[in-house]
């Protein structure tokens, strides 16, 4: 069977029911009624079914995907206007963001058990990370009954192929968009899935780096708090210093002074000082010793 261009037939287990958790070492699955807050507690995990007769070229269409492959989708997939039949549903490849690697149909082992994910196109799995217990408490006064996830940033866990070319690895920390923190459970794992337009900044082995179509910018001045946050707000034209220059970027190189403006993303506080990472569209001029 072939299905029309960048369009898969998922099939999933179970029409009405969604497997929402795995219980002990036997396996044993959790289920919800998928007509109850539908969005949230539908099947996001289904079997390729059917292939398209092509993907065109709109997609880069590196990671093949082939028939019986586990997949990860987006939660309107098993929704009643996509069904094709009982337990078929029409998927566009779009809204495909990875695959699970060495996961066979029926098999409910946990996420650690030796296998994992292969995101596809410019797709990105971060996981999320718990601020510090010191948060919980002023001065010995305990304020905060849990810790919660840190707003706006995250583990990488899976990059794509794509990602990879731009730079991201597997374990960087990520500092990304509001409202780019698109919830999954997939088996045992919470993740964010995001795309590579949604990462501003990445931190890797104790030092800021960036994307390699990106410029990283120091501003001048000392930031006031020395955390890590991001603060995504417009601002006015700045002074800085590049500090360092994806390998993508030509024409401007680390150590010179520029005027720019923020690029839509916002700006990041760490280490004691206020960063910007930007491309050479946001540059205004550079300054020189003349």
């Amino acid at each position: 069977m072939k299905v029309q261009k960048d369009t898969f037939f998922i099939r999933v287990q179970g029409d009405r029911n969604a497997e929402i958790g795995v219980v002990g070492a036997t396996g044993e699955k959790i289920i919800v009624d998928t007509d109850y807050n539908k969005y949230k507690h539908t099947t996001q995990i289904g079997y390729i079914h059917a292939l398209p007769i092509r993907i065109t070229e709109l997609y880069k269409n590196d990671t093949p995907l082939n028939v019986g492959d586990c997949v990860v989708f987006h939660h309107f997939v098993c929704q009643q206007d996509h069904r094709i039949e009982e337990g078929i549903y029409r998927a566009e490849y779009f809204h495909i963001y990875g695959k699970l690697i060495g996961r066979a149909e029926g098999d409910y082992s946990a996420m650690s058990d030796g296998w994992g994910i292969q995101a596809i196109e410019d797709a990105i799995f971060v996981e999320p990370v718990l601020e510090s217990e010191d948060n919980l408490y002023a001065g010995k006064i305990r304020i905060k009954t849990f810790q919660e996830n840190i707003k706006q940033q995250g583990i990488v866990f899976a990059a794509s192929k794509q990602a990879k070319l731009q730079g991201i690895q597997d374990g960087d920390r990520v500092f990304f968009t509001a409202s780019a923190d698109y919830k999954m459970k997939i088996i045992d794992k919470d993740l964010y899935r995001m795309r590579i337009r949604n990462i501003i900044a990445v931190e890797r082995g104790g030092r800021l780096v960036c994307l390699h179509d990106k410029i990283l910018v120091k501003e001048f001045g000392n930031a006031a708090d020395n955390k890590f946050f991001v603060n995504a707000r417009k601002s006015p034209q700045k002074i800085g210093e590049i500090i360092q220059v994806g390998k993508n970027v030509q024409g401007v190189t680390a150590g010179a002074n520029l005027s720019y403006f923020d690029g839509v993303q916002g700006v990041i506080k760490w280490g004691g000082d206020t960063y910007s990472v930007i491309e050479l569209r946001n540059i205004n001029y550079l300054i020189t010793t003349e």
